[in-house]
């Protein structure tokens, strides 16, 4: 069985309650620094190593099992960003892998 959690701003695994707006409520805590530059990243992983990390300007997709990361996106609203999230939660990678990914080197 496929598993989820998130991963919050400071680290620490949330394993219960993983819903797309769990992961919206997430996102608003690195929308703003609040002094805390350090610490603007949230993750949703699954248990086949695919995660969304979540940044304050970006997003990454990759997979822990594959060398290489999918890649990138940037400038996205809350709401595209809760729809990232949901699509990996349902786990629907057609609709993930169909996004403009940009290379990790871009």
């Amino acid at each position: 069985m496929r598993e989820l959690w998130f991963i919050d701003r400071h680290g620490d695994e949330i394993e219960e309650g993983i819903t797309a707006q769990a992961a919206g409520d997430l996102l608003r805590t690195i929308e703003d620094a609040n002094g805390d530059e350090e610490h603007r990243a949230i993750t949703v992983c699954d248990s086949d190593g695919w995660s969304l990390e979540f940044y304050a300007e970006s997003v990454r997709f990759d997979n822990v099992h594959t060398p290489e990361e999918i890649g990138r996106l940037r400038g996205l609203r809350h709401d595209e960003r809760v729809s990232l999230a949901d699509e990996l939660i349902r786990g629907d990678f057609a609709a993930l892998r169909s996004h403009p990914w940009e290379s990790p080197e871009a």
